[in-house]
């Protein structure tokens, strides 16, 4: 059986050409054209090394650009997280200061009035005092000072209304 002068593979005697390396069998080429035929076959099984690197290096790249999205993926998830419970946080911090805002109102117009109760209270005291004054006296009977105390008490309740009712027209005038 005869083998090929090139790389050595036993080849049967009808072929023409080595089925290993592609050298012709039948007859000797020039020496130059063989020797880049040589170079040729070189230069394809670099290329085809290369290649089969090239995508060896294809698949790393991809499979890292793989875990690269996941990891992305999960620190975007991470962060519209932290930014959801941010927003949350400043929405509760915003009612909660509407809602101070709003009791520090209602204290304040609970506060607007509060003048009123002892003002009418240390009025009455003293009409009652004078009341009792001019019956120890002698000027007024009993009678007439429990009309005048009661008249005098219905003037201060007409007084406190109309007040009442000139602040919420200053504060909440009509359109």
């Amino acid at each position: 059986m005869p083998y090929c002068p090139n790389c050595g593979t036993e080849v049967g005697e009808e072929m023409d050409f080595c089925p290993n390396c592609g050298t012709s069998l039948k007859r000797e080429l020039a020496p130059e054209f063989t020797e880049k035929v040589k170079v040729a076959d070189k230069t394809s099984k670099r290329a085809e090394r290369i290649s089969e690197k090239m995508e060896k290096l294809a698949e790393k790249i991809g499979e890292r650009g793989k875990e690269i999205g996941e990891t992305m993926s999960e620190q975007g998830k991470e962060i519209g997280e932290r930014v959801s419970e941010r927003t949350r946080r400043a929405e509760r911090k915003e009612n909660h200061e509407k809602d101070e805002e709003f009791e520090k109102t209602e204290r304040h117009e609970k506060r607007e009035f509060s003048f009123i109760g002892p003002l009418t209270g240390g009025l009455i005291l003293i009409f009652l005092g004078l009341l009792f004054y001019f019956q120890v006296a002698g000027n007024v009977g009993r009678d007439v000072a429990i009309a005048s105390f009661l008249v005098v008490i219905g003037a201060v309740i007409i007084a406190v209304a109309l007040y009442a009712v000139m602040v919420a027209a200053r504060r909440h005038p009509t359109t």
